[in-house]
This record gives C-alpha cells, sequence and structure tokens, in this order.
C-alpha cells in the first residue's frame, strides 16, 4: 500500500459475496444491497521506495517534513513511515517552525 503496490486482479463484488455466503443466518440482514465499488485516491508526489519504519517507543524525538497521509500512515521525506493509529494512546506533540515572509 505504501509503495502503490496495488492488486488489481481481486474482484471486490465476488470478494463481497463470499463474505455474505460465510456470515451466520441472523447477520445477513447487516448485508448491503449496494454494489457500487468506490475507488480512494491518496495523491501525493512520490511514493517511497525503501521504506523506514518510525517507533516511537525507541524513538523519543521525531523530525521531517510530512509528505503525505495514506490511511492511517504519515509518510516524510527521506522514506520515513510511522503506522499513527498504533500509538493510539501515546500524547505527542507536533511543532513546525516559523517562516518569515
Amino acid at each position: 500500500m505504501l509503495k502503490n503496490e496495488i492488486d488489481q486482479t481481486t474482484d471486490l463484488l465476488a470478494q463481497k459475496k463470499l463474505a455474505a455466503s460465510l456470515l451466520k443466518e441472523n447477520l445477513t440482514q447487516y448485508i448491503s444491497e449496494e454494489d457500487e465499488v468506490t475507488e480512494i485516491s491518496y495523491p501525493f508526489q512520490e511514493f517511497p521506495t525503501k521504506i523506514k519504519s518510525i517507533n516511537l517507543d525507541k524513538e523519543k524525538f521525531v523530525e521531517g517534513k510530512l509528505i503525505a497521509i495514506k490511511g492511517q500512515y504519515l509518510l516524510f521525506e527521506g522514506d520515513k513511515v510511522i503506522n499513527i493509529r498504533k500509538y493510539g494512546g501515546y500524547q505527542a506533540t507536533i511543532s513546525y517552525p516559523k517562516h518569515s515572509i
């Protein structure tokens, strides 16, 4: 996902039917009749070539320019990536440099 390697061969509607067939009968009422597939595009300028995962348990201070957000991932310059959902209970401070005009 972070390198933009997307599997276009999966038939999502067939997977929906398969998942529905595996549900217990009392849960089938929650299956949506809608079969429209929504494509979500995460635009950004470049994809990381080699992902360097940021671990806040090991690194107390992280610095870099945020270049993209893709799902639960924040992507920084230098192919650094953090799965922000992993740190749901953490307290963090985010700051940015003040630029003179």
